[in-house]
């Protein structure tokens, strides 16, 4: 597109919906931000209505976050002179995690058995297997089944089946809340514990304030969720300079030459929790 770009040094964006990087941050720890930080925000703030980091903060509500370090390839993403590769739903993950603590949540999360203490560094209160069939079951006894919030950021191959399994039964949810969990894909076929759960699914594509068409669907402008996603940065911007947001584990493979390096990498499942990071202008030819 004339005018942008993804693999130049200084590229042209909205001066407004942008954040800016804090002394102390380099290059490499802010490119894993970005979409990972307005995912995390817009299903926590704007779709579950929760206290924001800087507002009163929730008194222990438990919230229960669906993969807090899994691995979910999506895309490309560049800034100034870095390029990440994104497992972005682990990213996604940890930062919902850390932003849930921040508000004042008990948080509940799942992950790999090698992750458990890194989560839990993170602010996670409770780490539990993914792939135990019994950990719906575990979420339920530690929320007394009265668990309501939920985020799963997964979403497929049944993960949302699990999170509802783990939310408590109508009668147990206090009589001013409901069931909601936010997803960030289609969730596929569920039972019928899903008709009292509100589902919310994001499309962040509106967060840039224009006119977009995403996998063939025309999402017109949406001024509200633009201008949420301005804020959204103001508030990363301060958690960043108090050092209260931790950045991903980060892995730097090099120049983009090394893009296949790191394409085996994650092929071979060696990426867990960290974010694979290219520097364009070390790229050498081969």
């Amino acid at each position: 597109m004339p005018g942008h770009g993804s693999y130049a040094q200084f590229i042209r964006v909205d001066g407004a919906n942008l954040f800016r990087i804090p002394e102390g941050v380099s290059f490499d720890e802010a490119v894993t931000y970005g979409a990972a930080f307005q995912t995390a925000a817009v299903g926590l703030y704007n779709k579950l209505k929760l206290p924001e980091p800087y507002g009163l903060r929730d008194k222990g509500t438990p919230i229960l976050v669906w993969g807090g370090a899994s691995k979910y390839f999506r895309y490309i993403s560049v800034a100034y002179s870095c390029l990440y590769v994104s497992t972005t739903l682990g990213s996604v993950g940890m930062t919902v995690v850390q932003l849930a603590k921040l508000s004042g949540l008990t948080v509940i999360t799942t992950a790999s058995p090698r992750n458990h203490e890194y989560l839990k560094s993170l602010g996670a209160d409770y780490v539990l297997p993914y792939n135990d069939p019994n950990t719906p079951a575990e979420i339920k006894k530690i929320t007394n089944g009265q668990l309501y919030l939920a985020y799963d950021t997964i979403s497929e191959k049944g993960t949302t089946q699990l999170v509802i399994d783990g939310l408590g039964c109508d009668p147990d949810i206090p009589v001013s809340e409901k069931k909601e969990v936010v997803l960030l894909l289609p969730p596929g076929e569920l039972d019928e514990k899903a008709n009292s759960v509100t589902r919310h699914l994001l499309q962040t594509f509106t967060l840039f304030g224009k006119e977009v068409t995403s996998f063939g669907a025309l999402l017109p402008a949406n001024p509200a969720d633009y201008a949420f996603s301005i804020h959204s940065y103001e508030v990363l911007e301060e958690l960043l300079k108090e050092k209260k947001l931790r950045h991903q584990k980060i892995k730097v493979f090099g120049g983009l030459e090394k893009v296949p390096e790191g394409f085996a990498y994650m092929k071979e499942g060696k990426n867990s929790a960290e974010k694979i990071v290219y520097h364009p202008l070390e790229t050498t030819s081969a």
